[in-house]
């Protein structure tokens, strides 16, 4: 994203809306930790070798997504957790979403905002929902 940032999450939603436009992940293999530093110089390799930028873009969502999935398929094997909840703003994009939730290896549960806003209005939700509680 090369122009001026006008609201928050400007950039993230132009990343997710050049991946819907994709048509194809480029041939280049996913990091196998959750380490972003070689999340950034795969994309600067894919740069280099010209691939368009919606592939791009689209690799960058599926590739995190897959870090992100390898990551809480290890936690659950640790701990025997079989949910997760997945909150804040990141979450409301949709090919994010769908891409971590197809990497799960183990079918479990996963919850996300639908009443409450995932972004601040459902922090907003939470204060109040934790004054109510200590009956303030």
């Amino acid at each position: 994203f090369t122009r001026e940032i006008t609201y928050e999450g400007q950039a993230a939603i132009w990343l997710e809306h050049l991946a819907r436009q994709s048509t194809s992940l480029p041939d280049l293999s996913t990091p196998q930790s959750l380490n972003t530093s070689l999340l950034i110089h795969s994309l600067y390799e894919l740069r280099l070798k010209r691939v368009p930028t919606q592939d791009i873009a689209n690799w960058f969502h599926h590739s995190l997504a897959m870090m992100l999935a390898k990551k809480y398929d290890q936690l659950c094997s640790s701990y025997g957790c079989e949910l997760a909840v997945l909150s804040g703003g990141v979450w409301q994009n949709r090919v994010l979403l769908d891409a971590f939730s197809a990497g799960v290896s183990v079918p479990r549960r996963i919850i996300t905002g639908r009443n409450i806003p995932l972004n601040d209005g459902g922090i907003s939700a939470g204060q109040v929902a934790l004054a109510a509680a200590a009956d303030l």
